[in-house]
């Protein structure tokens, strides 16, 4: 007896970063999924399944209807077991995740003359951090030209805009937005903070300079977000190794104190070198570190103990931020921050004197309260 027709339900999810895109064609039937496996006294009675034969050509990860078609599958069999519904004339095999790249490329064909993929999309085939950006949501980001038809897809988000020459680009094959537009979109969807971080890693990488970018910006003159890029261009340093030191950097100088050094060598009094620290004020002695995941690890968080025991002995004051609190804005490391690159005050300027003169008085008393003892900065 054949299983009754399933029932289908759509999904959409747009994760670059790992999760299935677009919609899933999910059977509501718990032995019947496209992720399979199936059990093989069922397969045949699947009435969708078709002739159990492969064309001679295979196909990509991700394809377009007439791509499949083109080889020899039939359109019986792409709406069977083995391939799962991307999107309108888009298919993907049933169990496997498409990476970026051979997603875009199999949509590309898809869209209007002259379109590239931008925002995101473009940062993530562009070998670029994924910044938060809440308004561009979980899905594609294209940009196609004012005067192109708008495509209407799940899963897919079109930008009509202005393309510039110059702004696209090939990767792999697959037009993109270059490097200073991705700048000058981001600019209008990410606060300052993931801008400036987004923007480092575009020097970081060689494949872009300030320069570049600082012209991509001068001609989205009155664009939305031009304001914020324009600041961002002042706040960039290639030299910051992650978007945490990035955005750390970023916080730091909003709130009114000195821009520290992005990964500062520290050295002894002899000139040894002893660290490499995320962020820093030499002259001040004082590190700041970003303490991800990575730094939970044994290993780690042995070399660590090392690293922090090395840079207090040689005066160096360490503040450390965790995911949590960076997470929350940093504040805990800015008050502490402050406070250390604030002058002291006079109260304290005072109260440190009378002591001093009292230490002085019991010394020369020959109380001992003062004598052999100093102040250890720890």
């Amino acid at each position: 007896m054949s299983p009754p027709r399933h029932a289908v339900t759509e999904v959409v999810n747009c994760d670059l970063g790992g999760t299935s895109w677009g919609r899933q064609r999910r059977p509501q039937a718990g032995w019947l999924s496209t992720a399979g496996p199936f059990p093989p006294s069922r397969v045949g009675a699947h009435r969708d399944a078709g002739p159990m034969r492969s064309p001679g050509r295979p196909l990509p990860t991700a394809f377009t209807r007439d791509a499949a078609l083109a080889v020899g599958w039939t359109g019986r069999q792409l709406e069977g077991y083995r391939f799962r519904l991307l999107t309108r004339g888009a298919y993907a095999w049933a169990g496997v995740q498409p990476r970026p790249a051979e997603l875009c490329r199999a949509l590309s064909s898809l869209l209007p003359p002259g379109s590239g993929w931008s925002h995101q999309t473009a940062a993530e085939l562009l070998g670029l951090p994924r910044v938060g950006a809440p308004r561009l949501g979980r899905t594609l980001h294209v940009t196609v030209l004012r005067a192109a038809a708008v495509p209407r897809r799940h899963g897919l988000t079109a930008h009509r805009a202005e393309i510039l020459p110059g702004d696209l680009a090939l990767v792999d094959g697959v037009p993109v937005t270059s490097m200073p537009r991705t700048f000058v979109d981001h600019a209008a969807a990410v606060d300052l903070e993931q801008l400036v971080a987004i923007g480092d890693a575009m020097i970081r990488s060689g494949r872009c300079t300030a320069a570049e970018l600082a012209r991509r910006v001068a001609a989205a003159a009155g664009h939305r977000g031009v304001r914020r890029a324009r600041r961002a261009l002042s706040l960039l340093d290639p030299r910051a190794a992650s978007v945490p030191e990035s955005v750390m950097r970023v916080r730091i100088v909003d709130a009114g104190m000195p821009a520290p050094t992005p990964q500062l060598n520290v050295v002894d009094s002899r000139g040894r070198w002893i660290a490499r620290v995320d962020l820093g004020y030499e002259q001040e002695r004082i590190a700041i570190e970003y303490e991800g995941r990575q730094h939970a690890e044994r290993d780690q968080f042995a070399r660590d103990i090392d690293r922090y025991s090395s840079l207090s002995a040689a005066g160096w004051r360490v503040l450390r931020e965790g995911a949590a609190d960076h997470a929350a804005g940093g504040q805990r490391m800015l008050a502490q921050l402050g406070d250390l690159l604030s002058p002291p005050s006079r109260s304290q300027l005072t109260t440190g004197a009378t002591a001093r003169r009292g230490g002085d008085m019991r010394s020369r008393r020959g109380d001992g309260a003062g004598v052999g003892t100093r102040s250890v900065n720890a």
